[in-house]
Formats: structure tokens, C-alpha cells, sequence
């Protein structure tokens, strides 16, 4: 694939490219790109192509002529939508599709409240780490690199089965900060982000294991449970709370009126 780009570079009129779901597509093909057609390129489609990233995406700003880019598939890149506004402030008349600012937007609101979680305290390189009872920390967000090593068949280069021992602290607020950090947390007591990604492969392999262990009747910690045997956690007790104390008050004025 990388040879066959720069087979492209004698078409110099060259203004639609889709490359819409390649998996070949990356953060060098990027800047191959923008250094090929920046005056030429008009339209560009980067839909499902999952092994680009902000960083790479930034690699366009080259393309001057560039009026339509679609980016469907890719609101799970982190700082995407970020980087498609500082795109289309940079290049004139630049329309992108397929980013929903919405959810960017949610993944914020959820960084914020991880970042003023009372467990969670943050070094100088901007990671951030839980703390449990015992005073361990834990990575759930920061500038560690996330994606996996992977080869061209997206299998990974290395696979690390180091575990971690389970933080000291009640079951809600691990779940809290697991959902807070996108499942970094628990990640992190399977393996090492060099081999997985942050969801799915996490699940198989707690599955898997809670199968494994259930035969040959090994206990199995709560917090290392599949999502299918999690027990269902209250988001936000305060607000339920609430929500019954104004239900008790609701049923103490429907009885005074019919005693009236």
C-alpha cells in the first residue's frame, strides 16, 4: 500500500481520494498525503480507518485546497475533535463530517470529573493515577500511548500478562473510576495496553477466565468479573436519595389532602 502511494504522486490534478475503511491507513500515510496533494486535494475520505490518530489527522494542515473531509467511524480517536477544529481553523472554506462534537463533549465532562475524583492525583507529565487504601497508584489517564503495537494483520508485536494487585477500596467506587477513566482501570489488572485495546479484548478475557476459575472452583474477585456478572452499581446514590425523599414527600401530601 505505502508503495502504491507514491504511485499517486504523478497525479498532480489529483482532487477525491477514499480511503474509507483501509486498514493500511496511518499516521505516515497521513503525512505522505499532505505532502503529495497540498495544492490539488479537495476531497478526502478517512471513514473506519481505525490506526490513524489526532496526531496523524494534524498531518493535513498542508492541504490548502482541501474543502471536504469525512471522518465517520472515528469518534473513539482521542483529541479528534479537537484536532478537526483546529483544522478547519487552518485551512479556509474546510468542512468535516462524522465527528460528533456531542460526544467529545461527554468524554470531556468525563476526564473532568475523573481529574477531581479525591482518590485520583495527577504527576507532572499530566498522567493521572488512583490511589487506593494502601496508598498503590493506579494509570487511568494520561500521555501513556494507548494504541497497541500491532503488525499489518493487526496482530499485536507484544502481548504482556503482567497483572497488577487489585486496589484496596470499595466495589462502587472502583466502578466509578473505571467508568470514568473508559475501562483503563480494570485494563490495566489484565495486561498491558501493548496488546489489547481498552473494551472488548478486556471482556473476553475476564470471561474466559471467570469460566476457567469457576471449574476448578477458584474464587474470583468482584472487580475481575465479566460486565455479564458485574452487580449493577447506583451512578449517583446522592441524587437517589433525593429522589425517594421527595417520593415520601409527594405521598405525605397526597394523604393530607384526602384526609381533608
Amino acid at each position: 500500500m505505502f508503495e502504491g502511494l507514491e504511485n499517486l504522486a504523478s497525479l498532480r490534478h489529483l482532487r477525491l481520494l477514499r480511503l474509507a475503511g483501509c486498514c493500511y491507513a496511518d499516521d505516515w500515510m497521513m503525512s505522505r498525503i499532505g505532502a503529495l496533494f497540498p495544492e490539488s486535494l479537495e476531497m478526502l475520505d478517512l471513514s473506519d480507518c481505525t490506526r490513524i490518530t489526532a496526531k496523524g489527522l494534524a498531518g493535513l494542515r498542508t492541504l490548502k485546497k482541501l474543502r471536504y473531509l469525512r471522518l465517520e467511524g472515528m469518534d473513539h480517536v482521542k483529541d479528534i475533535a479537537k484536532t478537526a477544529l483546529l483544522l478547519e481553523e487552518s485551512i479556509p472554506n474546510l468542512r468535516i463530517f462524522g465527528i460528533s462534537y456531542e460526544n467529545a463533549m461527554q468524554l470531556l465532562q468525563k476526564e473532568i470529573e475523573l481529574l477531581a475524583n479525591d482518590r485520583v492525583i495527577t504527576d507532572a507529565k499530566g498522567n493521572a493515577y488512583a490511589e487506593d487504601d494502601d496508598g498503590r497508584l493506579f494509570y487511568v489517564a494520561g500521555r501513556v500511548n494507548e494504541r497497541p503495537a500491532v503488525t499489518d494483520d493487526d496482530k499485536p508485536l507484544m502481548t504482556s500478562t503482567i497483572r497488577r494487585e487489585l486496589p484496596e477500596m470499595e466495589i462502587a467506587e472502583f466502578e466509578r473510576l473505571d467508568e470514568l477513566s473508559g475501562g483503563k482501570l480494570r485494563h490495566l489488572l489484565v495486561g498491558s495496553p501493548s496488546g489489547y485495546s481498552w473494551t472488548q479484548e478486556v471482556e473476553t478475557i475476564l470471561s474466559f477466565e471467570e469460566k476457567w476459575k469457576k471449574k476448578r472452583g477458584i474464587p474470583v474477585d468482584q472487580k475481575l468479573l465479566p460486565k455479564s456478572k458485574r452487580m449493577p452499581q447506583l451512578k449517583d446514590p446522592v441524587v437517589s436519595t433525593n429522589n425517594s425523599l421527595l417520593d415520601k414527600q409527594e405521598e405525605h401530601i397526597l394523604i393530607e389532602d384526602k384526609m381533608r
